[in-house]
């Protein structure tokens, strides 16, 4: 365990090179206070030189501000290019709003990076470790 606190949980296996993010419920937070948690991430993923990441965002709730969370968290995916990240993984949400928008910038071929969402956590670490 890395990182654990009421908001976001990290855990990183270095025989695979994978960290695990239980992704923070924004509900609870200020978009200024998710910022800064992504940030917390992103540095571990520098300090640890991660190359695999498995995001579990299923049981995060829509909150009033979704848009402004939804950009912030597209920007983090666009700021792990700057990191040696290969492969993410997503286990998605309900959202169609939320997964809509994501899967836009997915399409968009703006990321640097190999991302997948899926709906079974067994099916993404399948694929992480492939």
């Amino acid at each position: 365990m890395i990182l654990e606190n009421t908001f976001v949980k990290l855990d990183y296996n270095p025989a695979k090179d994978l960290l695990y993010v239980d992704w923070p419920d924004y509900n609870n937070l200020a978009l200024a206070e998710f910022n800064h948690l992504l940030e917390k991430i992103l540095d571990v993923i520098k300090f640890y030189d991660i190359g695999f990441m498995l995001i579990d965002a299923r049981t995060t709730v829509d909150a009033i501000k979704e848009l402004e969370f939804i950009d912030a968290a597209i920007k983090f995916l666009d700021d792990l290019g700057q990191t040696r990240i290969k492969k993410v993984a997503r286990v998605v949400t309900n959202s169609s709003v939320r997964e809509a928008r994501i899967r836009e910038h997915d399409e968009s071929g703006q990321l640097t990076l190999n991302f997948q969402s899926f709906t079974s956590k067994e099916v993404a670490l399948r694929w992480l470790e492939s």
